[in-house]
């Protein structure tokens, strides 16, 4: 269709949506990342004042290693809509963390914690497909912080990683059926870090560990089991 009416750039956009959806590897994407470039910039000169549109050039160009262009692409892909898309402000977070700026990174998440807040969520007119979708991304974008926070590797880091993880439980509930879990995979992989040698990694490891922990106490406060495990962890 695109070859009959190259002017309309949804025809691009949506090649380069479905040839990216190949990419279920890393070796698929990298034969797969100067076409999607292509039909990406295809779209974007046909239709350049879309969201949408700027939001699939920057993917093709993070995927092709031009980091900076892809940031241009999602800052515009912003300004024309931040309304919609908690994914676009992962996208812009990512490629920041990508060139080493994570403070940056986790400002740019904490914007699209304000923007999508759960009061905006519950109170709003959204189809019900569009809600989940929306609250997936958000969620999506929790995590992405709840990582975030221990690459600072400060003293604020499991605060601000509780944060984020607190939110993603509040948006789905049942996230805190599986916190306790989750963290005691992370002590015996803490535990397999440090017996290598690894005592960097081990900390951070142990660290995500225990804040998944108290959030899960959060949920859980009469569990004897979280309360032994974060005894654990409290022993040199």
């Amino acid at each position: 269709a695109s070859e009959y009416d190259p002017k309309i750039g949804e025809y691009w956009r949506q090649m380069a949506v479905l040839t990216l959806g190949q990419c279920d590897n890393e070796e698929r994407a990298k034969a797969l990342s100067q076409s999607i470039r292509f039909c990406a910039i295809q779209a974007a000169t046909t239709d350049p004042h879309r969201a949408s549109v700027q939001s699939i050039l920057g993917q093709a160009l993070e995927l092709s290693g031009d980091l900076k262009q892809a940031e241009l692409s999602y800052r515009r892909s912003l300004e024309l809509d931040s309304q919609n898309s908690p994914e676009a402000y992962a996208n812009l977070a990512r490629v920041c963390v990508r060139q080493g700026r994570i403070k940056e990174a986790q400002a740019v998440l904490d914007r699209s914690l304000t923007v999508f807040t759960e009061d905006l969520l519950l109170n709003s007119d959204f189809f019900d497909f569009r809600y989940q979708d929306i609250k997936n991304q958000l969620i999506s974008c929790c995590w992405q912080g709840f990582e975030l926070a221990f690459l600072e590797n400060n003293k604020n880091s499991g605060r601000d990683a509780e944060k984020y993880l607190l939110k993603a439980c509040r948006l789905d509930p049942s996230l805190s059926n599986n916190l306790k879990e989750a963290a005691v995979y992370l002590l015996e992989q803490g535990r397999q870090l440090k017996s290598t040698g690894h005592k960097e990694k081990a900390q951070t490891t142990f660290s995500k560990a225990e804040c998944l922990l108290v959030a899960a106490k959060a949920f859980k406060p009469e569990d004897p089991e979280i309360r032994d495990l974060l005894r654990l962890l409290e022993k040199p």
